[in-house]
């Protein structure tokens, strides 16, 4: 995933968790201290997140994340369809554009 991104400099993409239950402990730990690293290290700007409509089994990443660090450096929103997730993240700015630039770079800084 993380030399897809790099590879062909993706500034947003689309997490589909409308199929998703849940995720154990160890698993949500490996994301925030495997996958959030190397996130930081690519042009990643917004994440949008599919979730079921019926909103069982969601998976919170904003308190997930939060729950080790202060922020995020992408924007992170919820959608229930592809159609409205595109057009979001369709309006994402380039790299030197954008405000979250200097979150990134103290958050990457700390870790």
């Amino acid at each position: 995933m993380i030399e897809l991104i790099k590879k062909n400099n993706l500034l947003a993409c689309i997490y589909d968790i409308r199929q998703l239950k849940s995720i154990p402990p160890q698993d949500q730990d490996w994301f925030i201290d495997e996958v959030l690293p190397l996130l930081l290290n690519t042009p990643i700007r917004k994440v949008a997140v599919l979730e079921a409509t019926n909103g069982t089994g969601l998976l919170d990443l904003n308190q997930l994340v939060y729950s080790k660090y202060l922020s995020i450096p992408f924007e992170l929103q919820y959608f229930e369809d592809v159609a409205s997730a595109l057009e979001w993240i369709s309006k994402t700015t380039p790299l030197d554009n954008n405000p979250l630039v200097s979150s990134r770079q103290r958050l990457a800084s700390a870790l």
